[in-house]
C-alpha cells in the first residue's frame, strides 16, 4: 500500500512538473528525492508572474489540498483599496466604507470554516489554540503601530493634543474603540479606524463558543440556522434603532448593529459545510460579475449618513460579498477568479491588515500637521504602504510562523491573510 501511494504521488508530481514546463514557468531544474519519487525537493524555480498564467494543474493541486485560494486575498485587497480611497477622500469613492463590510463577511466565512473543520475532524474545538492564533495574527502588528504612533506623537505634539492622542491608545489595544465611538466615551481622531478591529475581536471572542454549541446540537445545519437568525436579528435591531433616530455613530460602530455582516459570512460557510451547493456554476459566475459591479457602484454612491445604508443597503453589500466569496472559492468556472488572482491585488490583500492599520493614522497625523490633502493622498499613501510592508516583513510574518505551530488541525487555510 505504501509503495503504491508513493508511486501515485510521484506520478502526480511528474504530471505537475510536465504541465509547468509546458507553460515555461520553470527556469531551473526540479528534481525528485529517492528512487520512488516520494518528495519534490524544490519548487523554488516556479515563476508566477501573474496568477492568470498559473497552469490548471497547479490550481487543481491547490484546490485538491485545500491549501490556499489566492482570489480571496485578492478580494481582501479590493476591500482595503476601497477603504483607503474612502479615507483619502478620493472621488468618486464616497461609499468606499463598504470595504469594511466586505472584510466582515470574509472574516465570518473563514473563521467559521476553520472552526467547523476542526470540529468535524476532531470532535472538539481547542479554544486556547484558537485564541492564541488570533492573538498572534492581530495583536503584534497593532502594538507595533500604536507604539510607533506614541513615539512620533510624543515627539511632535505636546500639552492637551498629546494627552488626547495618547488617550486613544488604550481603547485601540483593548479592542473597545467601537464602543468608545458608539457611546461617545472619548473623542478619537488618530486611531478611530480601530473600531472595526474591535468588532472583529469581539466576534472572535463569542462566536467559537456559540458555534461549538450548535455543532454539538446538529452540526453545520444548526450553525447555519443560528447564523441566519442572528444576522436577521442584528439587521432588524439596526432598523429599529434607525427609525427611532439613533445617532449614526451608534448605528455604525455597535457590535449588535454590525454583526449581520459577520453572520452572513458564517451562514455561507455553514451552508457549504452542510453539503448544500449552487448547482449551476455558470450562472453563479455571471451573478458574481453583477455582484462585483454593484459593489463598485455602492462604493461610489452610498452615503455614510444616509438612513438607507442602515435600513438595507449595508446588508445588500454583505450579500453581494457573499456571492463573490462563493464564486471565487467554490466555482471552477469563475469568470472573476483571474481578476482577483492578479499579483498586485493578491499582494495588497496579503498586506491588507498592515495597510488598514497604518493608512488612517498616517493620513490624520499629516492632516493635523497642516499637510495638503493632495500630498497626503500621494506621500501619505506611499508612507502607509511602506510601513505596512515593514510591519508584515518584520512583525507579522515572524508571528505568523509562530502561529503556524498552532495552526488549523486540518492544515487548510483559504487566505494567507486570515
Amino acid at each position: 500500500m505504501a509503495g503504491a501511494a508513493n508511486e501515485s504521488y510521484g506520478h502526480r508530481a511528474e504530471k505537475f512538473i510536465s504541465s509547468c514546463r509546458h507553460r515555461r514557468l520553470i527556469t531551473h531544474d526540479v528534481f525528485m528525492k529517492s528512487d520512488n519519487c516520494r518528495v519534490l525537493s524544490s519548487l523554488r524555480a516556479v515563476r508566477l508572474f501573474l496568477a492568470p498564467k498559473w497552469p490548471s494543474a497547479l490550481r487543481a493541486e491547490q484546490q485538491r489540498q485545500g491549501s490556499y485560494v489566492p482570489a480571496l486575498d485578492g478580494l481582501r485587497g479590493l476591500a482595503v483599496l476601497l477603504v483607503v480611497l474612502f479615507h483619502a477622500a478620493a472621488p468618486p469613492f464616497q461609499g468606499g466604507f463598504v470595504g469594511v463590510d466586505m472584510f466582515f463577511v470574509l472574516s465570518g466565512y473563514l473563521i467559521t470554516n476553520l472552526l467547523l473543520q476542526e470540529y468535524q475532524q476532531q470532535g472538539r474545538i481547542d479554544f486556547g489554540r484558537f485564541y492564541l492564533r488570533r492573538f498572534l495574527r492581530l495583536m503584534p502588528a497593532l502594538l507595533f503601530m500604536t507604539a510607533t504612533f506614541a513615539l512620533v506623537a510624543s515627539w511632535q505634539l505636546e500639552g492637551e493634543p498629546l494627552r488626547q492622542a495618547l488617550g486613544e491608545i488604550p481603547w485601540a489595544v483593548s479592542y473597545l474603540a467601537n464602543w468608545a465611538r458608539a457611546w461617545d466615551l472619548i473623542p478619537m481622531f488618530y486611531l478611530v479606524h480601530t473600531w472595526s478591529l474591535a468588532i472583529e475581536e469581539q466576534f472572535y471572542l463569542l462566536w467559537p463558543v456559540v458555534l461549538l454549541w450548535t455543532a454539538r446540537k446538529g452540526g453545520a445545519g444548526w450553525t447555519l440556522g443560528l447564523a441566519l437568525v442572528l444576522a436577521l436579528a442584528s439587521w432588524a435591531w439596526r432598523i429599529v434603532l434607525t427609525l427611532d433616530g439613533a445617532a449614526v455613530t451608534r448605528l455604525y460602530n455597535g457590535l449588535d448593529t454590525r454583526a449581520d455582516a459577520l453572520m452572513w459570512g458564517c451562514a455561507l460557510s455553514a451552508w457549504i459545510r452542510h453539503g448544500l451547493a449552487w448547482r449551476n456554476m455558470r450562472w453563479l459566475g455571471l451573478l458574481s460579475v453583477g455582484a462585483l459591479l454593484t459593489l463598485l457602484l455602492c462604493a461610489c454612491l452610498l452615503d455614510l449618513l444616509s438612513q438607507s445604508l442602515y435600513l438595507g443597503a449595508g446588508t445588500g453589500a454583505a450579500w453581494l460579498t457573499a456571492i463573490l466569496i462563493l464564486d471565487l472559492a467554490k466555482n471552477p468556472a469563475s469568470l472573476l477568479r483571474r481578476i482577483f488572482e492578479c499579483k498586485p491585488l493578491v499582494l495588497l490583500g496579503v498586506l491588507s491588515y498592515g495597510v488598514y492599520l497604518w493608512h488612517y493614522t498616517v493620513y490624520m497625523f499629516l492632516f493635523r500637521q497642516g499637510v495638503d490633502w493632495t500630498c497626503i493622498r500621494t506621500w501619505g499613501t506611499a508612507a502607509a504602504l511602506l510601513l505596512a510592508f515593514i510591519s508584515w516583513r518584520w512583525v507579522e510574518r515572524p508571528c505568523l510562523q509562530l502561529k503556524a505551530k498552532w495552526g488549523s488541525s486540518t492544515g487548510r487555510t483559504f487566505s494567507r491573510s486570515s
